[in-house]
């Protein structure tokens, strides 16, 4: 989905996709009922994301409801460990501010386990407000909050949560990137903070880009940063094999 998200027939291409999961989501809602097996609570938790996914307002505003039990004062609800993270996410997506301020706070505190702080640091990482993703850099790669074993969860989220917010990540680490190797370039974590972060774009330029101002810099980076720019440009070819192809079956189906 996420490779002709830019397009301009995304929106029918949410659509399609929202009709494939629509039944199985008025089937099994948010809940679990009396002997279900895991496997049905791991098919609740890919289908809502995947109406999360295709746009669907309603979704994003019941998991906002259960965003607040959750994590309100007096939390209401429990949730198994998948299904918290979808709703974390969605719930960003209704309301970005609020949900990152509680995340963060959730996050910083000594309580909860390292399942929901990882789920938070990633969903942190899923903004799409261009201050709050500065912010966010920040936060991850310089405030010394976020754990080195933990740094890859938000960034991958950082430079994939949209087309902008990847060329903003690529962005963030050529205008900071002195700081950034003299900080990390001998550690574990430089590979993993390159590549991510040039993972998220979309055109074989942008990769060409990253390629020649990294030459000669990238010490034990290179493999990973390989691997990203390999990532973008099949992605991109990808995109310009299938989008006609794409828009056509759109419209015959939804003409049909």
């Amino acid at each position: 989905m996420r490779v002709f998200r830019s397009e301009p027939f995304f929106d029918k291409l949410q659509a399609f996709l929202a009709s494939l999961y629509r039944k199985q989501y008025g089937f099994l809602g948010w809940e679990a009922k009396p002997g279900e097996t895991p496997r049905t609570a791991t098919l609740r938790s890919t289908v809502i994301e995947m109406m999360g996914v295709a746009g669907d307002a309603s979704v994003r505003e019941q998991a906002m409801e259960f965003f607040h039990d959750l994590t309100g004062p007096d939390p209401g609800r429990t949730v198994p460990g998948d299904l918290q993270k979808v709703i974390f996410k969605l719930a960003l997506q209704y309301d970005e501010a609020t949900v990152c301020s509680t995340l963060k706070a959730i996050y910083e505190s000594v309580d909860g386990s390292p399942e929901e702080k990882r789920n938070c640091l990633t969903t942190m990482g899923s903004v799409v407000d261009p201050t709050r993703h500065i912010e966010m850099m920040d936060y991850v790669l310089f405030s010394g909050k976020v754990r080195l074993q933990d740094m890859a969860f938000p960034l991958s989220a950082l430079a994939t949560t949209s087309d902008e917010r990847g060329k903003a990540t690529w962005a963030y680490l050529r205008d900071h990137f002195e700081s950034l190797r003299a900080k990390y370039a001998d550690g574990p974590m430089w590979g993993s903070i390159v590549g991510l972060s040039c993972r998220g774009l979309t055109q074989t330029s942008e990769a060409d880009e990253v390629e020649a101002f990294f030459e000669g810099r990238t010490g034990s980076a290179t493999r990973r940063l390989s691997q990203a720019l390999e990532i973008v440009r099949t992605r991109a070819q990808r995109r310009n094999r299938d989008r006609h192809a794409i828009q056509r079956f759109l419209e015959q189906s939804m003409s049909t």
